[in-house]
């Protein structure tokens, strides 16, 4: 399991106020969905959360965990995600140097 920190991912379920930190206790998951593949992996890593970092303003964390046939010895060379909100949908592509 591990997490990544973006921002920019789109809508929440739940009211923020702008500028004031996450909420701790209740979680704001995006109103769509998240998906990455980590390569040379073909399996989708599983969706924990998704949504904005627990007391943190403007950031969003999503939590994965990796598929279970996953080897012990995995290294990721690069990542693809697909994040799809309403009036927002990116595919992204990072190659690990």
């Amino acid at each position: 399991t591990f997490h990544m920190y973006m921002t920019g991912l789109g809508a929440v379920r739940g009211t923020m106020k702008t500028g004031e930190p996450a909420p701790l206790n209740d979680t704001r998951p995006l109103t769509g969905h998240a998906h990455c593949l980590f390569t040379p992996h073909t399996t989708d890593a599983e969706t924990l959360f998704a949504g904005l970092a627990p007391g943190m303003i403007g950031i969003y964390q999503v939590t994965f965990r990796l598929p279970a046939d996953t080897p012990t010895n995995f290294i990721p060379t690069g990542v693809r995600c697909g994040f799809n909100t309403p009036g927002y949908n990116l595919i992204m592509h990072q190659i690990v140097p």
